[in-house]
């Protein structure tokens, strides 16, 4: 490039970042994939797990029938359904009969738009034994169903189509539900879930019988969604909302006060001000009548020590759940409870990385054990996590926000106790219809929104981290490394107090930088801003999430964005494999390591964890596979091994 061409491009790219459109605005945009299902293929490419064989129709269900879906997904449960092309959550619907729905949208079942019109996602029962039954039997379907949730709208022609499968093995539709009409709603418009109840006509009643949810979409991602529920098979009586199940619908609020995730080394010394003395949790009584739960018992653990144990919803006025209304509640922790948990949570002072689990559960006693699945929406957990960086968001984005106009920027406040070293800034840059990897953003960091930002990169490229590494990360977040203008490492030195990251839009498009936005925690909301070019504002009413920006803080190096995990064996040597009483690990180098390993099942269920060590007993898993996970403290680098557990 010649000379003068270069400094007439470095002029124009400098003049963006100081343009001052006159238009700037907000704008939410949906994703054109889904992280969590490309994870979890990565996973069973690896090692398929059982759960992952489709049924090929021998499996027979009889009556009746349940499925609440509030088990962990992505997947429908193979026992229940014969095809995973619908994602199973318990983020996506808003206010649900009981938590967990299975989403259709414009995703095939690796995670990827269909790229074709009218197509979508099909949720197909297995078999029925259903030959010994009559009209007189009265066989019903029934569902609970919403459009749209905390996702995108299915407009009017991106129709729910139920359908059932004669004995011709031909689908024959039963019955379709319209979107959202867009002239007649305004675009926050969320519908309540709708209740349905279908009778199983003479001619379907015969053993084999099937029946599926199919969803017509644009095919381009994350589109047209619609939200299925409580989907139950019954006989001898006309279902309706009323039936024996108190559920939760919701996840619980974690117990830190502002974040979801945190260093200890900010939180170790200010737990007073940073654990949350309440908790908030929602319910669902689906009996006719007020029910009072019982057993009610919240508790926090981490790697197997518990560090609280208390009884929720205490006072009996609470305790006694209204019928028909979701029962939401912010509780707070009796004195003498909440004072242990403050007083545990003082023993712990590392840099190393914890993953606490909050359970919720109860008992209730009238729930028919007819419906097995009604007993497990009595359980609800949501994990809290220390580690090296700051978040509101829960790990995945019900949708996207994007700075439209160049010169637009979106700033995150956080806060530091103490002085800290800001290296380097995630993001959650998920795939939208257009290709943004092209486009440039700058990143700054502010202590304060009135004054010039302390630091800046200018002309960042989008970085789709799934592109540079075999497994989609869950939350797919990039991280863009703290540079100087020679591209060294350049971290910051932070005071105590407020501080904000914000990216700002430069490249001119009519389809600009996405950045993922989790629904699930409007209290964040307080903590956006966006300057569209006449002065910091908060986020607007309609906009209420947390923005999917970290701030990485502390010592040690991070590796070069985006920050792929590593092969253990090119740095440890772990034997025997398979193993039988005990693993050995050992690094390569001979020097001192500190950090942790974690052994997980081939669901992801951590089995074992311990702080880094020579010798691990493996006596008390069970033969299988398992995943090795080595936490490095000092860099913050991840290793994986996979190993053979056979006694």
């Amino acid at each position: 490039m010649y000379p003068t061409m270069r400094l007439t491009l470095l002029i124009f790219f400098l003049g963006l970042t100081t343009l001052i459109p006159l238009h700037g605005q907000l704008e939410e945009v949906p994703s054109a994939n889904n992280p969590h299902i490309r994870q979890q293929l990565y996973l069973e490419s690896v090692t398929p797990p059982p759960y992952v064989f489709m049924s090929t129709g021998n499996d027979t269900l009889g009556l009746p029938f349940l499925d609440d879906f509030s088990y962990e997904g992505p997947f429908p449960n193979i026992a229940n359904w014969c095809d995973k092309g619908a994602f199973v959550n318990h983020t996506f619907s808003k206010e649900p009969p009981s938590i967990g729905v299975a989403t259709l949208d414009g995703l095939d079942s690796s995670g990827s738009p269909y790229n074709m019109t009218g197509a979508g996602d099909e949720l197909t029962s297995n078999p029925f034994f259903l030959g010994n039954y009559t009209d007189e039997d009265q066989v019903y379907l029934s569902f609970f169903t919403q459009a749209k949730g905390w996702g995108d709208k299915p407009e009017v022609e991106d129709s729910l189509i139920v359908e059932f499968k004669g004995m011709d093995d031909t689908w024959i539709n039963i019955a379709s539900y319209a979107g959202i009409d867009g002239n007649v709603f305004p675009s926050s418009y969320i519908p309540d879930f709708t209740f349905v109840a279908l009778p199983i006509p003479t001619e379907y009643l015969y053993d084999g019988f099937q029946f599926r949810f199919r969803n017509k979409s644009s095919g381009r991602g994350q589109v047209d969604l619609w939200h299925i529920d409580y989907v139950r098979l019954t006989t001898s009586f006309l279902p309706t909302t009323n039936f024996n199940d108190v559920a939760f619908t919701d996840q619980p609020s974690s117990f830190l006060s502002r974040y979801t995730a945190m260093p200890w080394r900010q939180f170790a010394g200010f737990e007073s001000q940073e654990l949350s003395d309440s908790y908030s949790l929602t319910l669902y009584n689906h009996f006719p009548v007020t029910q009072e739960i019982q057993n009610r018992i919240y508790t926090v653990e981490e790697n197997g020590t518990n560090y609280l144990n208390t009884n929720f919803y205490t006072d009996i006025v609470l305790a006694n759940i209204e019928q028909g209304i979701h029962v939401s509640q912010t509780q707070s922790i009796a004195g003498v409870d909440f004072s242990t948990f403050q007083s545990n949570m003082l023993g712990l002072n590392t840099d190393r990385k914890y993953v606490f689990e909050s359970e919720f559960s109860f008992t209730q006693t009238g729930q028919d054990p007819a419906f097995p699945a009604s007993f497990a929406n009595d359980i609800v957990r949501r994990k809290t996590i220390f580690d090296n960086y700051f978040a509101y968001d829960d790990g995945t984005a019900e949708s996207n926000v994007k700075a439209q106009n160049p010169g637009t920027e979106i700033a995150v406040q956080y806060y530091l106790n103490q002085a800290d070293t800001l290296k380097a800034i995630q993001m959650h840059i998920p795939h939208v219809i257009n290709d943004v990897s092209n486009q440039l953003f700058n990143l700054k960091v502010y202590t304060d929104l009135g004054t010039t930002p302390v630091y800046t990169a200018n002309f960042q490229s989008p970085i789709y981290v799934d592109e540079y590494s075999a497994a989609d990360t869950l939350q797919g977040m990039t991280t863009y490394i703290l540079k100087d203008i020679l591209g060294d490492p350049a971290p910051i030195l932070l005071p105590p107090g407020e501080f904000y990251v914000a990216w700002q839009q430069v490249s001119e498009t009519e389809r600009p930088i996405p950045i993922g936005f989790d629904r699930n925690n409007p209290d964040a909301s307080q903590y956006n801003f966006f300057n569209a070019g006449g002065g910091w504002e908060p986020f607007p009413s309609t906009l209420e999430g947390a923005i999917m920006l970290r701030p990485v803080v502390g010592a040690g190096v991070l590796f070069t964005t985006p920050n792929t995990d590593l092969e253990a064996d090119g740095f440890f040597n772990i034997y025997p494999n398979p193993a039988d009483e005990v693993l050995v690990f050992q690094t390569h180098s001979g020097d001192n390591f500190e950090g942790d390993i974690r052994i997980l099942d081939v669901s992801g269920k951590t089995v074992l964890s311990s702080d880094f060590m020579e010798f691990i007993p493996t006596v008390q898993l069970e033969n299988g596979i398992y995943f090795i996970q080595i936490n490095d403290w000092e860099t913050g680098q991840i290793y994986h091994h996979k190993v053979v557990v056979q006694h």
